[in-house]
């Protein structure tokens, strides 16, 4: 991504691996013209993904549960644009493709070389504050939700983690010779 210039025959392919609709490739195009150094907040983390590892499943664990095809097992959902989820229930549509929270979750522990099991706590902790901070500007405004998810920096992600003091995974360690 980092790499396309406006005017490059990839940007097209580039656009269609991440899933954009139509109106959004536009959009792309036009910011590689005329803002090319705001291409970094233009693509969601799930869009990232699919760009830097089309068709890769080993992501699936950090994905969302797929109750219809693998019976609740986690999947990561393939680029899915905007136009497929309109005129459906916000909810499920947002509950079948947003991941972005996910994947910053997964790649802020990995950052900070925590442990995965983790995981489920930290993205709880920060689920409702989700809810209550992004403000889209519709119940299916993914792309609201997209740049709350990019605007959480390490020090938001590091105090989730630390909530998770004295409670759920991590407890203190136990004195020298205290049993626990």
């Amino acid at each position: 991504m980092a790499a396309l210039r406006a005017g490059d025959a990839g940007v097209a392919a580039a656009c269609r691996e991440a899933g954009l609709d139509p109106w959004r490739a536009r959009a792309f195009e036009w910011l590689l013209e005329h803002e090319p150094d705001a291409r970094g907040s233009f693509f969601s983390l799930a869009e990232l993904l699919h760009l830097g590892a089309p068709g890769e499943r080993r992501f699936d664990a950090w994905g969302v549960s797929d109750d219809l095809g693998a019976g609740l097992v986690p999947r990561m959902p393939g680029p899915v644009s905007l136009d497929e989820t309109a005129g459906r229930l916000p909810e499920p549509a947002q509950a079948e493709s947003f991941v972005d929270l996910e994947l910053r979750v997964a790649v802020h522990l990995s950052e900070r070389r925590l442990p995965a099991l983790l995981f489920p706590e930290v993205l709880s902790t920060l689920l409702p504050d989700l809810f209550a901070e992004a403000r889209p500007v519709a119940p299916d405004d993914r792309l609201g939700l997209d740049a709350w998810v990019r605007a959480q920096g390490r020090d938001r992600l590091d105090d989730a983690v630390a909530s998770l003091v004295g409670r759920g995974p991590l407890l203190p360690a136990a004195a020298p010779g205290e049993a626990r």
